[in-house]
């Protein structure tokens, strides 16, 4: 095995892998001791999807995973007797069985991850308002993105009931007056209206 280590060690390409894994985690780290010391949440956003911290955890977990699957492979060919090959092949796709659950899983709870994003006026503020529901039960929060990176949680759970689906449902109105970010909608126990003059945080 440790042959085999050497020989990998030795390639060009292993070698790189290694260091994007080694700068991939690195990056992770700083992350978290930014988020740590400015009370900042990361939040990039893609398109129309937005990337948070526990997606960029759940994409190391699967480079992890795949240098774990690469090891046994390793581990395979060290050995010569058929009963080991077998054990290491089972396990392997045990393994892999499970991974693609967890993708499967974590992609179908993560397609819509309740982050909408509203840019002022005159573009110097952009709200953004996360979602989050688990069956009739509603929650809302809402930041303030400071840059591409990171966000500032403005306000945590400044509505809460259960009465379904308000952004998803599209049954929000948003308003800008300047640095005040305005919004309403109706439901059953409503008008609910709210505003936050984002140059306070």
């Amino acid at each position: 095995m440790l042959n085999l280590l050497k020989e990998q060690f030795a390639k060009r390409k292993f070698k790189a892998y290694l260091l994007a894994t080694a700068i991939y985690i690195g990056f992770l780290v700083l992350m978290k001791v930014i988020m740590s010391i400015t009370s900042l949440d990361l939040n990039i956003k893609i398109f129309s999807a937005h990337i948070v911290f526990i997606d960029l955890v759940f994409i190391l977990c699967l480079i992890l995973f795949i240098w774990f699957i690469y090891l046994l492979r390793l581990l395979w060919e060290c050995y010569e007797k058929n009963i080991s090959k077998i054990i290491i092949s089972i396990s392997m796709g045990l393994a892999i069985l499970f991974m693609l659950f967890a993708c499967v899983i974590y992609f179908f709870s993560r397609i819509d991850n309740g982050y909408y994003e509203f840019k002022s006026d005159d573009g110097k503020n952009v709200a953004i308002v996360h979602e989050d529901s688990f069956l009739f039960s509603t929650s809302l929060d809402l930041y303030k993105r400071e840059n591409a990176f990171f966000t500032r949680k403005i306000k945590d759970n400044f509505f809460t009931g259960d009465q379904g689906y308000v952004m998803g449902a599209g049954i929000y109105e948003v308003k800008w007056d300047g640095p005040i970010f305005k919004l309403s909608f109706e439901q059953k126990y409503g008008p609910y209206n709210y505003k936050y003059n984002l140059n306070n945080y």
